[in-house]
């Protein structure tokens, strides 16, 4: 990188700062650019999150590219790039500071959210641009993020600083990370941004740890090798455009076979549930050479399960659309093998597999095909915090299980006082006790314990817990509905639970509810959620009014 001189308050008075785009894209995107789903949330996305239209100027920020007048920031663990734009404003934000950060839409996955020391960028002081968290660590975070699939994790060593460009199947750059010598520093993933593409990509390859680390590309290699070694080709964002053929084996292997134009690799895994891919990859070779992958470069191919595994069982039984689960049939022997396989397996397997085994017998209650020897191991593990019980949850529901309410309520309670414990986050995708909704859905009204626990839930510390509650609030004496649907319109950040409040008062409001219904139309940003409390508004008018 150029000289980067005179430190002043965080930014570095700069040269010339070293980006060149064709050079990136020949180093780094070295996949085809495909038809995607995947990107960054739209600038209207963000509107909606802050309930106000962007200034021409905060707007005109969010969509510069890695053109124009750039400028570094720079302090004692991290330095990395931005646009020299004085609405740009850069933070550090402590641990116990958390709370500063934020992003555009919601993200869900399994990300190590935790650091040392945090960097918020932010357009004027509170809109967010981006995020980098620096924390102790000698790998990367190899944590999920489902806001889109990673196609090739590519890597580069610049100046003691590894980087890591996560690849989305366009090569768009969801996600950067940075290793030195004893920190990591993880640009927030592009697709939790409302930046463009470019500007993201400039600033994550612009980002370099300040204690460099001292081991070389070929020792990195190795530790690649190693730390990934139950992936197929754990090397393969090694690869850099220019290799020879030899050279290409060198990192990853003797091919599967030879082309006349490629080495082919190739590896078949199967799961114990039964499930299994074949997949493949293709180096091109022109001349001898890699420059690029070229199209079809990456296959996976599922393999058919064996009769009687739960891959098999799922294949049956879970059919997304209604015409194709209508449709459907399944013949009384392979029932009778997925009851025999449910009863022997099913008891001691993990929460995912407990969980899908539970949706099978779920999926054949459906079409009235049942057996009610599932029921004392779904009552038996019922009340194991540590797994999965959404099927389980159905299953008992469905089956009309004798005692279901006893554990409905005692499974709630456990989810009730398990959020409160986790500073009402909202839960991860894979968390366990994510199944308030569930529960107070099935749950009957008149069991003792449903009114105190719905209190409980629309009181709760955590957000996801009071939308799941308002779900039921209908079920509550009529002046406590009202107060439940008046607090969430005029406290909650959420906008589909403020819609729920909406459509509740619509019922029940009376003459006394119009007042502060309407102050709280002239406060909503959201215009579902204003159109909602302008419906509520006229049918609780035309009601009273009779």
């Amino acid at each position: 990188m150029a000289s980067l001189a005179v430190l002043v308050s965080g930014w570095l008075q700069a040269g010339e700062l070293v980006w060149n785009r064709p050079d990136f894209l020949k180093r780094v995107r070295i996949i085809p650019g495909e038809r995607t789903a995947f990107g960054a949330p739209s600038l209207s996305v963000l509107e909606e999150q802050v309930r106000r239209p962007l200034t021409p100027n905060e707007r005109a920020l969010y969509q510069r590219t890695d053109g124009g007048p750039w400028k570094a920031y720079e302090d004692d663990l991290l330095r990395f790039e931005v646009p020299d734009e004085p609405l740009l404003k850069i933070e550090t934000v402590a641990p116990k500071e958390a709370n500063k950060l934020s992003f555009v839409g919601g993200a869900v996955g399994t990300t190590d959210r935790h650091y040392e020391r945090a960097y918020r960028l932010t357009v004027g002081e509170n809109l967010p641009y981006g995020i980098i968290l620096v924390s102790k660590a000698d790998w990367f975070d190899e944590g999920i993020c489902l806001c889109g699939p990673i196609a090739l994790k590519k890597f580069q060593l610049c100046e003691g600083t590894l980087l890591e460009f996560s690849l989305l199947p366009d090569g768009a750059v969801k996600k950067v990370q940075a290793l030195g010598a004893r920190r990591r520093a993880v640009l927030f993933e592009w697709t939790h941004s409302a930046i463009t593409q470019v500007a993201y990509a400039r600033i994550g390859n612009s980002l370099r740890l300040k204690e460099p680390s001292p081991m070389t590309r070929s020792a990195w290699i190795a530790t690649t090798a190693q730390r990934r070694k139950a992936e197929f080709l754990p090397c393969l964002g090694w690869l850099d455009s220019g290799f020879a053929e030899a050279d290409v084996i060198n990192l990853l292997g003797k091919p599967a076979r030879r082309e006349s134009s490629a080495l082919v690799y190739a590896r078949e895994e199967r799961r114990d549930a039964g499930d299994g891919y074949r997949t493949t990859v293709r180096v091109p070779l022109t001349n001898g050479m890699f420059h690029k992958f070229g199209k079809d470069w990456f296959v996976a191919k599922e393999l058919v399960p064996p009769r009687g595994s739960l891959a098999w069982a799922l294949k049956l039984t879970n059919k997304t659309s209604s015409e194709e689960r209508a449709k459907s049939t399944i013949a009384k022997a392979d029932s009778d093998l997925m009851f025999d396989r449910f009863l022997s397996e099913a008891p001691k397997v993990s929460s995912i597999e407990w969980n899908q085994w539970c949706s099978v017998v779920y999926a054949l209650s459906e079409k009235g095909i049942r057996d009610e020897r599932v029921l004392p191991p779904v009552k038996r593990r019922f009340l194991e915090s540590s797994v999965n019980q959404h099927y389980a949850a159905w299953v008992l529901h469905n089956y009309k299980a004798e005692g279901r309410d006893e554990l409905f309520a005692k499974r709630l309670c456990m989810t009730l006082d398990a959020r409160k414990k986790t500073n009402s986050e909202t839960p991860s995708w894979d968390d366990p006790l994510d199944d308030a909704s569930d529960l107070y859905s099935f749950l009957d009204a008149k069991h003792p314990e449903f009114a105190p626990l719905l209190r409980k839930g629309l009181y709760h510390p955590s957000e996801h817990i009071r939308g799941n509650a308002l779900y039921r609030a209908d079920r509550m004496p009529s002046p406590e509905t009202r107060e439940a649907a008046r607090k969430a319109l005029q406290t909650e950040k959420s906008e589909h639970s403020r819609k729920m409040a909406a459509y509740l008062i619509r019922d029940i409001g009376t003459a006394e509810d119009l007042l502060w219904l309407r102050e709280s139309a002239q406060r909503e940003s959201s215009k579902d959620v204003r159109k909602a409390i302008d419906e509520a508004l006229k049918e609780i008018a035309e009601r009273t009014a009779r």
